[in-house]
């Protein structure tokens, strides 16, 4: 059953008022054991913010049970956004915060644990004297200590999407440049060492305009790649795939998708060693905007092809994969639940749908990012105008492995629809070229904290 506003146990007028307060994090905790399939399961779902817009960008489950959050932050810091870094317990208790940024938008993209420990995030800087973005890739220990910080970017706004970590210790990186390709926005590239320490790297154009979204390592060695291509604007956008080589040498490279705007998110490498590739689309399906997702095999070869949705809008954004094989798809829907709420769908390695939720409040809630938890299931981040103090507030959700939660509403009307998806080879054009520029990022801890705005426990 959704969690209403009106079923929140609140403080008193005076504190709420304090609360509020400018440079306060605010942390509100919903904490449930509920049964599923006979066996108790435990959820909790906590918000935190400050009296601006705040957004999860990423979180893990740490191996002592807590939370590691990503995001970025309109609250505190140094300029207008800052990257927002917070460890919390099991309960959702803020243990630690920290923005790094400039005086200017700094945006944490993505996060993953490290190597040999502690994590590795990609984020966006914007250079000083301009309005463009270079990379900004950051590890740091369990405490949030740095540890290594490397810039990649050029004379013009390049952004970074997505990584992976590789089987050589390394990092494979993907993003877009304005800087080093070959004609407007192309796809980029880069492989390094453990250190950071660039190895090689590669522009990709279509001719078009390309966007990465996602690149993943094979048990192969080789790299699964997802991004989009289109001439622009908003009227038509296929997905670009390729298989590349250890080296970046393209095996194949296809565009998939129909007459209208067909988009790329996420990728990932199935059980059995094919790919699934996760996006939206608006040349099938039943909506305005339906999931689609579909497997590859590393010959390129299309197995099936589906989509998910309702009358209205249903939008994907990450796929992750849970230690029982299945697989979660986070995503914002309008045709279930109220407003712009978030959609949890879990399928198999068949596509079959086994379980559908939304959660939301009575506002709109933001894009969803996910990763698999210790237990099976899965902790979910957003920026969430719901639950919270501020404008926007970041609001964390851990699930069981089928998406439920305290707060989730099971989804009825779901249209699952088998597709025959266009799938067609596309010629790619490479180059290469790379600049490191130097950036100084101010680390602030947000010492002020004051948590359990409201509070409230099931049994």
């Amino acid at each position: 059953m959704r969690l209403k506003i009106e079923n929140i146990v609140t403080i008193g007028a005076n504190n709420f008022i304090n609360a509020l307060s400018p440079g306060i994090l605010i942390l509100s905790l919903f904490l449930l054991s509920f049964s599923q399939n006979t066996q108790a399961q435990a959820g909790v779902q906590f918000s935190f913010g400050g009296p601006q817009d705040d957004m999860g960008r990423g979180a893990y489950q740490t191996s002592d049970k807590g939370y590691l959050i990503l995001g970025r932050t309109q609250s505190f810091g140094q300029g207008s956004d800052d990257i927002l870094l917070t460890k919390t317990d099991s309960l959702g208790n803020i243990l630690w915060s920290k923005t790094f940024g400039t005086a200017l938008r700094d945006v944490g993209y993505n996060l993953k644990e490290d190597h040999s420990g502690g994590y590795i995030s990609v984020n966006w800087v914007v250079h000083s004297g301009s309005s463009y973005d270079d990379w900004y890739i950051l590890r740091f220990d369990d405490n949030g200590n740095v540890v290594q910080e490397q810039f990649i970017g050029g004379t013009d706004d390049d952004e970074i999407m997505n990584f992976d970590l590789t089987s050589d210790g390394g990092y494979i990186f993907a993003g877009s440049s304005r800087s080093v390709g070959l004609d407007g926005v192309d796809s980029w590239i880069v492989k390094t060492d453990a250190s950071l320490n660039p190895l090689w790297n590669k522009t990709y154009t279509t001719g078009q305009s390309e966007h990465s979204r996602s690149i993943q390592e094979t048990s192969s060695g080789n790299y699964a790649y997802l991004g989009n291509t289109g001439p622009g604007g908003v009227t038509i956008m296929n997905f670009f795939i390729m298989y590349l080589n250890s080296t970046g040498d393209t095996i194949w490279a296809k565009q998939a998708g129909g007459t209208q705007y067909d988009y790329g998110r996420d990728a990932i490498i199935a059980n059995d060693g094919n790919f699934l590739y996760m996006g939206n689309t608006n040349s099938y399906g039943v909506g305005g905007y339906d999931i689609l997702l579909f497997k590859i095999t590393p010959a390129g070869n299309v197995l099936w092809a589906k989509t998910y949705g309702g009358a209205g809008n249903d939008e994907a954004y990450q796929i992750s994969r849970s230690l029982d094989g299945n697989y979660m798809i986070a995503g914002t829907t309008t045709s279930f639940g109220v407003g712009d709420d978030l959609m949890l769908l879990n399928v198999n390695d068949n596509g079959d749908l086994i379980m559908a939720n939304s959660v939301g409040g009575s506002q709109d809630d933001g894009i969803p990012y996910l990763a698999a938890a210790l237990d099976s299931g899965y902790v979910i981040t957003t920026g969430s105008s719901s639950y919270g103090a501020g404008g926007q507030d970041v609001l964390v959700i851990k699930t069981d492995k089928y998406g439920n939660s305290c707060c989730t509403q099971p989804i009825t009307g779901l249209v699952v629809q088998n597709i025959s998806l266009d799938v067609s080879p596309i010629s790619v054009d490479t180059s290469s070229g790379m600049i490191l520029p130097s950036h100084t990022i101010i680390s602030s801890n947000i010492s002020s904290l004051r948590s359990a705005a409201w509070r409230k426990q099931h049994v």
